[in-house]
């Protein structure tokens, strides 16, 4: 084992050699980047010989085998773990216990493997974190360099159910907090019947950490198949009021797409008021004004919306359903009309 160990050590000193050799150090920003693609890949090599060494150990004891009462049913079964390094491929034994009539790894169950498990514990909290901000398809490339699908960040939310948060021993101070709710990229499909998978996330504003980048500060993030939305809304409120002073909170600032179950939360959380982001506005502006480009209507709108004037974007929206061509095109009218209506309050729409 010793021997592997150096082995793989060694060639990794020879490949960051011979990179220095090739390409020098003047510029050390791509140099660190490939060594530490280097490093991950003796990583890998390493994990994967441990892992198989073990499993031949196991084999070759048979006394142990035999007191456990375990035949061994095929050798060398292929694995594969994405961790935090990359991708591991590793060989195991298939195993069937004679008492419990039962087939299984038990080098799984030694390094702590769960069946059929295919991403590792640490990878899946990341994709939870990033998927809060951003899209499956986005958290997927931002965690494993798009070594998973979209579909497979989706089955993890879905895996993990309401995730109960433990508020800090000490309450915190913030003057203002901000609520993010989502459900854009979450529908799940049980017997037919489509269930609402919440997304929400609570945070004390944004912060730049670097150029064109912002990061919201002290995040928390809660998601499950929540049945209740007001069961997702008061977890979501205890929180709160366990990890903040609430005599502190000057205002709450719930986001969201309009969506009724996001506007319960207005109800539960302290001295909170609802904004629709603008990207929802945006998205719902873009689609109702599609075929209307020579009026300028999306323009015309959101200079509406700015000023507060209800009654002239109202008369705008009108104006487009009397101008629609076709009965889909109006039906598209009509919805973003009810949109408006429904959430046009002085600090709700905001361009």
């Amino acid at each position: 084992m010793n021997n592997i160990i150096y082995q793989i050590i060694e060639e990794l000193g020879r490949n960051i050699l011979k990179n220095i050799e090739e390409g020098g150090l003047s510029d050390i920003d791509q140099f660190a980047s490939e060594a530490l693609e280097l490093c991950k890949g003796s990583v890998r090599e390493l994990i994967s010989e441990i892992v198989e060494q073990l499993n031949k150990e196991f084999r070759s004891d048979k006394k142990f085998r035999k007191e456990l009462g375990l035949a061994l049913k095929e050798k060398d079964r292929q694995r594969s773990l994405l961790t935090e390094v990359g991708l591991i491929d590793f060989k195991r034994d298939y195993y069937h216990e004679k008492e419990s009539d039962t087939y299984f790894y038990p080098l799984d169950i030694m390094i702590g493997l769960t069946p059929y498990e295919r991403i590792g514990a640490n990878v899946s909290a990341r994709l939870l974190m990033e998927v809060a901000e951003v899209s499956y398809e986005k958290s997927a490339k931002i965690v494993t360099n798009g070594d998973v699908s979209r579909q497979t960040v989706k089955n993890k939310i879905l895996a993990v159910g309401k995730l109960e948060k433990e508020a800090p021993t000490e309450k915190r101070v913030a003057k203002e907090l901000h609520v993010f709710a989502d459900e854009d990229h979450a529908n799940l499909q049980e017997g037919g019947k489509s269930r609402m998978v919440p997304l929400i996330t609570i945070s004390e504003g944004m912060r730049a950490v670097g150029e064109g980048r912002n990061e919201l500060v002290n995040q928390v993030h809660f998601t499950g198949q929540i049945k209740k939305t007001k069961e997702a809304w008061e977890h979501v409120g205890g929180y709160i009021s366990q990890a903040y002073d609430e005599n502190e909170i000057e205002i709450v600032y719930l986001h969201g797409d309009g969506a009724p179950w996001i506007k319960q939360g207005i109800d539960e959380l302290p001295n909170c008021v609802y904004v629709i982001d603008s990207f929802y506005f945006e998205k719902h502006l873009k689609h109702a004004t599609a075929g209307f480009g020579h009026q300028n209507y999306r323009m015309r709108i959101r200079q509406a919306i700015f000023e507060k004037d209800r009654d002239k974007a109202l008369d705008l929206v009108n104006e487009m359903l009397t101008h629609s061509k076709e009965r889909k095109q109006a039906r598209r009218v009509l919805k973003f009309r009810s949109y408006l209506v429904n959430n046009w309050e002085e600090d709700t729409l905001k361009t």
